[in-house]
């Protein structure tokens, strides 16, 4: 019985491999762009089998084949102009990954890409980007905008992707965002906004994040801003599961998974899965839903009032023992 199994299991995963080859086979068009490589491929991070562009460097300009679903380019960080037409007719594509140290970005560099679900930009050059350059991708699903100069964006700049879901902000330059930025992404869950140079950072940013799964800050973002989301409705964070904070050491940076409900603010400072001083002054104590809970022996600043409580309790019984004794033997 256990061959059989074997054998079928087998059987299942080289059908998979000869499908996966048969589909890297089948889509080998002709006019690949030079310098450049075409081919099925299992794409990041939507992990679908799709028909992939990769390109590194090109040193003129790419003509990618109509039915292209992915592409992959990295640009000479010496480029700092691509034409605006330059993915125009491609009415499969779903996925674009684009590095480019581009001084000026054309206005419809992604125009008409309506069924694109991922979008990947790295190394801008600039301040802002255009006015409704994300307009026309309603299906989008995951933006990563990183390691750029881009300082500033539009209350707006998200406005039309309410399907968006998975938003990276990683590496820019910005101070601040405004508090209307993602009031169009009801389905968000994760955002990640690691190693930008915030100064503050309104509160009300996460008013409109019911569905946050995964929040990504500095660490040193803990301090300064984040206690502000105090200020937000009771277990507004309902769902999130995960804090990712990073640190900076010599070497590289370091990335630490918290859970959401074992943390506590307490004393102007954030408690990472331990008490804040005193919170259990004689007893072992663990933080759960931001709480935190003793175990053992009790504090005294909770068992004190149980005491006080417990004697006024029993005061007032034997009060009560005495009058109705004091009753009985007058009626008797």
């Amino acid at each position: 019985m256990r061959r059989t199994v074997s054998m079928v299991v087998l059987a299942v995963l080289l059908e998979i491999i000869s499908c996966a080859n048969l589909t890297r086979a089948a889509w080998s068009p002709p006019d690949c762009p030079r310098q450049c490589s075409c081919g099925g491929q299992v794409v990041f991070p939507l992990y679908e089998q799709l028909r992939t562009v990769q390109c590194f460097r090109p040193s003129e300009t790419v003509q990618f084949p109509p039915d292209t679903q992915s592409i992959n380019v990295e640009f000479s960080p010496l480029r700092q102009v691509i034409p605006e037409d330059v993915f125009q007719g491609l009415n499969d594509l779903v996925s674009v990954k684009l590095t480019a140290r581009l001084t000026t970005v054309p206005q419809g560099l992604f125009r008409n890409l309506t069924q694109l679900r991922v979008l990947w930009i790295r190394e801008f050059r600039v301040r802002q980007l255009p006015i409704g350059i994300f307009d026309s991708l309603r299906e989008l699903e995951q933006i990563w905008i990183e390691e750029t100069t881009i300082s500033r964006l539009r209350g707006n700049t998200f406005s039309n992707l309410n399907k968006l879901m998975f938003v990276h902000l990683n590496n820019n330059q910005l101070a601040r965002l405004p508090a209307n930025l993602f009031s169009s992404q009801p389905a968000l869950a994760l955002l990640h906004l690691q190693w930008n140079p915030f100064q503050t950072l309104d509160y009300r940013v996460f008013t409109w994040m019911t569905e946050l799964r995964e929040l990504g800050v500095d660490s040193h973002h803990m301090i300064s801003w984040l206690p502000n989301l105090m200020n937000l409705p009771k277990r507004h964070f309902k769902n999130l599961e995960i804090l990712v904070t990073y640190l900076l050491n010599e070497d590289r940076y370091d990335s630490i998974r918290v859970e959401w409900d074992t943390m506590v603010y307490s004393h102007e400072q954030w408690y990472f899965g331990e008490c804040p001083p005193d919170a259990c002054e004689f007893g072992a104590c663990s933080i759960s839903y931001q709480t935190p809970e003793c175990d053992g022996v009790m504090a005294a600043g909770i068992l004190l009032p149980l005491s006080l409580m417990a004697l006024l309790g029993i005061l007032l019984l034997t009060l009560q023992l005495c009058r109705h004794r004091f009753k009985c033997s007058r009626s008797g």
